[in-house]
């Protein structure tokens, strides 16, 4: 299937990147960088907080894609980070459900997150899937990624004579 949101690879398919407020806020920063440089004569300072804040952009620019979702194999792999607990495949069965969390500013929705909720034995692991500025853009990432769990779960349960 072809998928606006979701990005073929090989067996199975990753998360596109999306535009958030965690990107936003260090270009801003190099903005600022900028203008002290240009109006204050502050040159080592307003250098200093751009370069940082440039590297900061570009390393989260570089950060792979949270999840991979392997369809033939009914599983999922959450990369996590470093020091975070618990584990970072997943079946379907452990999927508990997909939810969305916008923040607001004034009433202005200004980040959506999407998180995937697995529950194993007796605990509950929360992972980030993707951020983004907008709210429908997530909303039809999550209805992929619905689907995808769905087809995921219909091709192992059919019978071998179909």
């Amino acid at each position: 299937m072809n998928y606006k949101f979701l990005i073929n690879e090989g067996t199975g398919y990753k998360t596109r990147h999306h535009f958030s407020l965690f990107h936003f806020i260090p270009l801003i920063w190099v903005i600022l960088g900028i203008a002290l440089i240009i109006y204050f004569d502050h040159l080592k300072m307003g250098a200093g907080i751009s370069l940082v804040s440039l590297l900061f952009f570009l390393i989260i620019m570089s950060k792979k894609s949270n999840l991979r979702i392997y369809p033939q194999d009914r599983l999922i792999r959450v990369n996590r980070d470093r020091y975070a607990m618990g584990p970072d495949l997943y079946s379907f069965s452990d999927l508990e459900e997909f939810e969305l969390e916008t923040l607001y500013l004034l009433r202005i929705p200004i980040n959506t997150t999407l998180y995937a909720r697995f529950r194993l034995e007796d605990r509950c692991y929360r992972r980030t899937v993707t951020m983004s500025f907008y709210r429908t853009n997530i909303l039809f990432l999550l209805e992929e990624l619905e689907a995808v769990v769905k087809v995921g779960c219909s091709i192992v349960d059919k019978p071998e004579g179909e």
